[in-house]
């Protein structure tokens, strides 16, 4: 019944004089439900898994607000770059994808709104992928019909479609229009039989045998019956099981290491070489892929080449996490293996900067003679429908400003069997020679590259699927010889959101609990593991060289078994770029060391001019201190000295003396306010905790176990300025939670203070600071605008919310503090040495210098020393600085 006959019917029924009241009851009645429609459209997630809506934040004692989860949640949301239609060139389709309408909204540049409008209407035209592809695999045949069945048992066939955290029950049924769909989308998961029932238009797909079903020659008068057939897959095809026999063997297969590294950690991969090569007798190779943004390990990984035996490629990709690019990085180095003639090798093995072998190479060799030939992969499972959904393989992505974004879906070609699992592979020569020869010409290749060129994370399908469908199906062995620390619960966060439409997941670093666990692989064909990271537990691999026999060389220099150096910056670096408000505060930090050497006492007049670099470092585990290393001038030098210095950050934290013995008060170990926080890890990546106006800001806390409850976190500008107030919920459990107020940028330089009430009632405090920026483009920030801009705080502050009631509450005058914006808008326009000077008075404070030592030089005219006076060693023999000989690095 329509609406207007309800209204006609209605009028009909109320006296005249009660008709005005009635039409006004029926107009509030149609603007609050539109209203409320609006509310409910409003907070629903669009297609790329973000949610629009409104975000509460407590502008005062009693106000009620949103929990932690929707606060991340409305931060995380996608930004209004441009608009769909707002584009600099006329697109070649009509776009009405709402996948791909988000990504154009949200991409910044010009060139990659092109390259999405054009994937997109490559795939409408059907241009993108092949409708079928052929498979060569010698035990592969043609689907057949076998007859007419009668069904069983349901429950125990498979869906050859998957839906996401859902069974298919609930879910709107799939329809297959024909009994080809129904074969295709079997063969597709990989299973030898499909059963369609033309008159529900279902399908079901199988795996058992033929005797465990039973044939009804009429399929027309049995209902419960469907149409048999075989997709053209092997019903019992042998699976290849790994040769471990462990006598001793003079053969060996030859290796190449293929190392994919990010990041700046390139001791570690130091080590990563060093303990594949101390664990053979062979010469192995290893050719190092270094992503195209890190300047500084691909500059000193160049260093070690020696074209015996290592290589580094100077083709480089952006590998981003899931990227597109991950696969085109890894074609392209095994092209480039296969045209490297003068290395001999039998097998590629590809490890990152966070593998580490968990037996010697002398092993692994033998292993792998005993089964030359064959190819070691790890596959998901025999959930195959539901590794197709999981990994969104029937999703259109493209990368571009290194982002996977997802512009909606896609059929599979047809005729092929797809297979993946781990990205982590052990290949055979005779595999990649193939591969790489036949990648232009062969249709089936040529077809499967063009759809994982738009494919999440693709190199966890490629080889696989490629392996299924060619002739070296007979040579798989469902193993890649790693261990990997999957904690899912942990490591399934959706952490990749900033960089990908899809939420992933990533495995954890081994800590000292799971050294029982890597002692259980002894006995097992694994020799890797993944992860392992020093700045989180260098005891663990200490524990694991342990393990395969690698002894510390006999050294004056043992202690640096148990220290760690991960490089920060370099001045030769160009990419990444390095964070401004980093670079004010490691070069304040220099001028703090030049001002305590200038204090000792000596002549020397000395004057810091930059910094080189910065380094973490860590000592059994623990973040010890940031260390810098400096150039500064003496005035009776003309040259410039070398030195570094190591601070330590004190620590402002303060609980309140007004809960005595309270339960819940007593719950809370310490807060941190940094950013970069990890959430598979549950800690921050920020190990110096340096926060510039542009960071992102947020508070660790950990939690002992005891009694629920909330605290509402105030965070307060230098001007006093409420720029937030949020109320979190701490469950019983032990915990580590993070709290990020979405603040907006840039942040007003200074101290800052985080008050966390309970009731409104202070139970523990901390400051922080963000530092001045006193550069712009790695150049002393000299002019008075750009400094106004950098430094001088939000336009509109730093939420929309009113949090007057706040400020009152905490005693804060509204005209002292309209006196402390116009004081800081003040500072905001300083620039070089006020501006330095003012970055010194806020930085040093916070800081305690805890050694000093010069950088020996012999060719300098004094051998590297400011003043002969100064009581300064040489930074070899300081245990903290990052010129101490590291053995466990040495190639």
């Amino acid at each position: 019944m329509s609406f207007l006959r309800i209204l006609r019917i209605g009028t009909n029924c109320i006296p005249r004089r009660y008709l005005p009241v009635f039409l006004l009851g029926v107009a509030v009645a149609i603007l609050l439900s539109q209203g409320f429609l609006a509310y409910i459209l409003y907070g629903i997630p669009d297609s790329s898994g973000y949610a629009y809506g409104s975000l509460r934040v407590e502008s005062g004692p009693n106000i009620d607000l949103r929990t932690q989860n929707e606060i991340e949640a409305w931060q995380q949301r996608p930004t209004k770059e441009g608009s769909a239609t707002d584009l600099a060139f006329k697109p070649n389709c009509t776009i009405t994808n709402a996948d791909v309408l988000s990504a154009l909204r949200r991409a910044k540049t010009s060139e990659c709104k092109e390259e999405i409008t054009n994937i997109h209407c490559k795939d409408l035209r059907r241009e993108l992928y092949p409708t079928r592809l052929n498979s060569t695999c010698p035990l592969h045949g043609a689907s057949a019909k076998l007859g007419c069945f009668k069904t069983v048992n349901l429950e125990a066939l498979h869906s050859p479609h998957y839906i996401m955290n859902n069974s298919l029950k609930n879910q709107s049924p799939v329809i297959y229009s024909d009994r080809n769909s129904c074969i295709n989308a079997c063969l597709t998961i990989g299973s030898p039989f499909a059963m369609y029932t033309a008159s529900l238009k279902r399908c079901f797909c199988s795996n058992a045998s033929l005797d465990e079903w039973n044939k009804d020659v009429n399929c027309i008068e049995c209902s419960d019956c469907d149409q048999v057939f075989k997709t053209g897959l092997p019903t019992d095809a042998p699976k290849n099981v790994a040769n471990t026999r462990t006598q001793a063997s003079t053969k060996r297969a030859r290796i190449v290491f293929l190392l994919t590294v990010n990041g700046r950690s390139v001791r570690q991969v130091r080590r990563l070489i060093t303990a594949l090569r101390n664990t053979s007798k062979i010469n192995h190779y290893f050719y190092v892929h270094v992503d195209e943004r890190q300047d500084y390990l691909y500059r000193s990984l160049k260093e070690l080449e020696d074209p015996s035996w290592l290589a580094v490629g100077s083709r480089r990709f952006s590998t981003i996490w899931g990227g597109a690019s991950l696969l085109q990085m890894l074609l392209s180095c095994l092209g480039t293996l296969i045209r490297m003639t003068h290395w001999q090798w039998d097998y590629v093995i590809n490890l990152s900067e966070t593998d580490f072998p968990l037996k010697r190479v002398e092993l692994l060799e033998q292993f792998l003679y005993l089964n030359l030939g064959q190819n070691f992969v790890r596959p998901h499972g025999p959930e195959t429908a539901r590794f197709i959904a999981k990994q969104a393989l029937r999703k259109t992505f493209h990368q571009c400003e290194n982002r996977m974004w997802k512009l909606g879906d896609r059929d599979l070609p047809t005729g092929i069997h797809f297979d993946g699992g781990s990205d982590w592979v052990s290949l055979h020569r005779d595999f990649v020679d193939w591969l790489i020869t036949n990648r232009d010409s062969d249709p089936l290749l040529k077809g499967l590259e063009s759809v994982y060129r738009q494919t999440l994370l693709p190199a966890e399908s490629y080889f696989h699927t490629v392996l299924q469908n060619s002739y070296f199906c007979t040579k798989i062995i469902e193993n890649n010889l790693r261990f990997v620390n999957w904690r899912r619960k942990q490591g399934c966060k959706c952490q990749y959101k900033h960089i990908v439409d899809w939420c992933g997941c990533s495995p954890n670093v081994f800590l000292e609990d799971d050294e029982e666990k890597l002692t259980s692989l002894q006995l097992k064909p694994i020799f890797f593991g993944r992860k392992f990271e020093p700045v989180i537990s260098q005891s663990t691999l200490n524990f694991v060289e342990g393990q395969i026999g690698i002894k510390p060389k006999t050294s004056t220099h043992t202690e640096s078994l148990s220290s760690f150096w991960q490089n920060e910056y370099h001045h030769l670096d160009r990419s990444p770029p390095v964070d401004q408000g980093r670079l004010s505060a490691w070069t304040s930090l220099a001028r703090l060391a030049v001002e305590h050497l200038a204090n000792q006492g000596s002549h020397c007049v000395l004057r810091a001019v930059r910094v080189l670099e910065a380094w973490l470092y860590f000592k059994e585990d623990n973040f010890e201190g940031l260390v810098i290393n400096f150039e500064a001038h003496a005035e009776h030098i003309p040259e410039p000295v070398r030195s570094e210095a190591i601070f330590r950050r004190v620590d402002p934290f303060k609980r309140s003396d007004r809960f005595q013995n309270d339960r819940f008060a007593d719950r809370l170990r310490g807060l941190e306010v940094s950013t970069e926080f990890d959430l598979k890890e549950l800690l921050s990546r920020n190990f110096a905790g340096i926060i510039g106006p542009y960071s992102e800001p947020g508070v660790v806390q950990e939690w002992d176990a005891g009694p629920a409850g909330s605290v509402t976190f105030v965070w307060i500008d230098p001007a006093k300025v409420v720029a937030g107030s949020y109320e979190i919920h701490v469950t019983r459990n032990e915990q580590i939670q993070n709290h990020k107020p979405p603040l907006r940028k840039p942040l007003r330089p200074g101290n800052w203070q985080l008050k966390v009430f309970k009731d409104w009632v202070l139970m523990a405090e901390t400051s922080f600071l963000v530092q001045p920026q006193t550069f712009h483009h790695n150049l002393p920030l000299k002019n008075e605008s750009v400094s106004e801009i950098v430094n001088g705080g939000p336009d509109h502050g730093y939420t929309d919310t009113d949090l007057s009631t706040v400020e009152r509450y905490l005693g804060f005058r509204k005209s002292d503090i309209l006196d402390s914006i116009k004081e800081a808008e003040s500072k905001s326009k300083w620039t070089s040495v006020k501006l330095e000077k003012w970055s010194d008075a806020l930085t040093w404070p916070r800081w305690t210098l805890e050694g000093l030592c010069f950088v020996a030089n012999p060719l300098h005219q004094t051998g590297g020393v400011f003043c002969p006076r100064l009581p300064l060693e040489s930074c070899v023999y300081m245990p903290w600085s990052s010129e101490r000989p590291d053995e466990k690095s040495n190639i």
